[in-house]
């Protein structure tokens, strides 16, 4: 009886050792990770695009802004270039490739960039006194550099640029 009774204890141990044990995986089990896209899609970029159109208005603070797309924007130098009333102008970079470096100043629309996609959509806004005078959005839609400008009347403008 003791032995059936060693026998039934060490089988049930066995079976319980077996069923907690996991199995390393194989190479067959292992899956290459997801590839992240290098370039952004038409629909991100637009879904971007609309996000911005919806979310900013004239007369906005910097403080407004900043909670929005955080603070990794460029302080773009003018140079006295910009007639539009602005004192300091903001410009966001979307879905910019890592290693890209515009060869124009930031004040100027990187068409090049942006139809390579170098680059999906760029935000520029000037400020008075610190709140939104104005804003333009330049964003790439299949092989096509557009435009959504706000100017300071509240005037809206959206199209392609040659």
């Amino acid at each position: 009886m003791f032995k059936s009774v060693y026998y039934l204890f060490l089988g049930v141990i066995v079976m319980l050792t077996s069923a907690c044990q996991t199995s390393v995986p194989t190479s067959k089990d292992v899956k290459e990770p997801v590839k992240q896209e290098a370039i952004a899609s038409d629909e991100k970029i637009s879904k971007q695009v609309n996000y911005i159109k919806s979310s900013l208005k004239l007369g906005m603070t910097q403080e407004e802004v900043t909670s929005l797309f955080g603070d990794k924007f460029i302080d773009v130098e003018d140079n006295g270039d910009l007639e539009n009333g602005g004192d300091s102008f903001w410009l966001y970079r979307f879905f910019k490739q890592d290693d890209y470096k515009s060869p124009f100043p930031d004040y100027v629309v990187d068409k090049d960039g942006l139809k390579e996609r170098k680059v999906g959509a760029d935000l520029f806004i000037a400020w008075k006194n610190k709140k939104i005078h104005l804003y333009s959005v330049s964003y790439v839609q299949g092989t096509e550099v557009h435009q959504y400008v706000v100017r300071p009347d509240g005037t809206k403008e959206e199209g392609p640029i040659s």
